[in-house]
């Protein structure tokens, strides 16, 4: 499975946002995203929507990670709605590598 721009870059918003304490507009999040702010602002609303960001309105305002244990694939299912896996043999390949620890069920940002 290959990731779109827009998974790719929704990564890139909470893998910048998980090391900040406080809030970050959405131009400095657009540009450490290398990204538009408008295309930010539209991915930093779904992730909001799903509960992976909090959001403070006002000239201190802007978004922050609102748990640190946020997930790939929560990021990626916000922004891209829920992924279904139809390939039986790439399911079993998966079950495989978790069978054998070498990935994690839960890769954490």
């Amino acid at each position: 499975m290959r990731l779109n721009k827009k998974e790719l870059i929704a990564i890139n918003i909470c893998k910048y946002l998980v090391n900040k304490r406080g809030y970050e507009n959405n131009f400095q999040i657009a540009y450490k995203a290398n990204t538009t702010p408008h295309f930010c602002e539209q991915l930093t609303r779904r992730l909001k929507i799903s509960g992976i960001l909090k959001a403070k309105k006002g000239p201190n305002g802007g978004y922050k990670l609102k748990w640190d244990g946020t997930t790939y694939l929560e990021v990626i299912e916000a922004v891209s709605g829920p992924l279904r896996i139809e390939d039986d043999e790439l399911l079993e390949e998966i079950e495989d590598l978790l069978a054998k620890k070498q990935i994690r069920e839960k890769p954490y940002l």
